[in-house]
């Protein structure tokens, strides 16, 4: 009915988006018992950037947060080269992060 590229890019973009859910499901579950990780399992790791913002919202949604402000990570080759990265990339501040 549609091409088999439309298949493809369908099929692409729900297993996208089941592997983010399957990110945020482990790091909400990560957050609720105080522990940390080293990094996301190779199958759950963002496969490009625009996927890593929106499996950032994604968790800031099931997280109940609502940023307040941003931070940039990876300004110098250094740091870039250290997260495997070749730009520098935008987090959210919490309010529950802000302590006065």
């Amino acid at each position: 009915m549609y091409g088999n590229g439309l298949s493809r890019n369908l099929e692409a973009s729900l297993q996208a988006e089941s592997t983010i859910e399957e990110a945020v499901d482990l790091l909400v579950a990560v957050r609720k018992e105080q522990r940390s990780i080293g990094h996301l399992p190779d199958r759950l790791k963002p496969s490009s950037v625009e996927e890593g913002y929106v499996l950032q919202q994604a968790l800031s949604v099931a997280l109940g947060e609502t940023p307040i402000g941003w931070k940039i990570a990876c300004t110098n080759s250094q740091a870039q080269a250290l997260m495997q990265t070749d730009e520098p990339f935008a987090g959210p501040l919490f309010e529950s992060m802000v302590h006065t």
